[in-house]
């Protein structure tokens, strides 16, 4: 379930049921203010399954960006699985792009083992675009110890994250061909 934050009507909480048909539904776990809440079209916060076909979902991604709004439209994924008895946050996944410019982010980490994946680039520099990859130091935490980008100007990702989208920032402030 994701419900409006107490704190923060931007943020919105993550609560994790049990299994309604297997007895009344307890809560696991809470995550408050996991992701923003924007109030337009396009800026929605979701649920997804990460496998639909699973008999049990084994991973849950909770979604969130603004597609409708501004300059700069962008997607962000967490993933949520269940290890040693408890909810993780397994992965960390944020896309990026300038309806101006063209330029375009991604950054994908899996906190589990540390592998993560950057790319940036800007279309209309004739394709310009750099990509990078390695291994880090996993890092697992449970969900509820994630902080969302919000009003609190609190910022919790991937340090390899940060090195990327300052790159694009970098080059966004090319002056575009026309």
């Amino acid at each position: 379930m994701l419900l409006v934050s107490d704190d923060d009507p931007h943020l919105v909480d993550l609560v994790i049921l049990s299994d309604r048909h297997d007895a009344p539904a307890e809560v696991l776990a809470v995550a408050p203010g996991i992701v923003w809440d924007g109030p337009m079209w396009g800026q929605g916060p979701g649920l997804e399954a990460s496998d639909p076909a699973a008999d049990r979902m084994q991973r849950l991604r909770v979604v969130s960006g603004n597609e409708g709004v501004g300059r700069t439209a962008w997607n962000q994924t967490l993933t949520v699985a269940f290890r040693e008895g408890r909810f993780v946050l397994a992965g960390y996944a944020f896309s990026s792009r300038d309806r101006l410019n063209t330029a375009w982010s991604l950054c994908d980490v899996n906190l589990l083992t540390g592998a993560w994946e950057t790319g940036i680039g800007i279309g209309a520099l004739d394709g310009y675009d750099e990509a990078a990859s390695g291994r880090g130091t996993p890092d697992i935490r449970e969900v509820s110890r994630w902080v969302a980008e919000g009003s609190s100007g609190t910022i919790d990702r991937p340090a390899v994250c940060d090195d990327a989208f300052r790159r694009i920032r970098e080059l966004s402030e090319v002056q575009v061909p026309d």
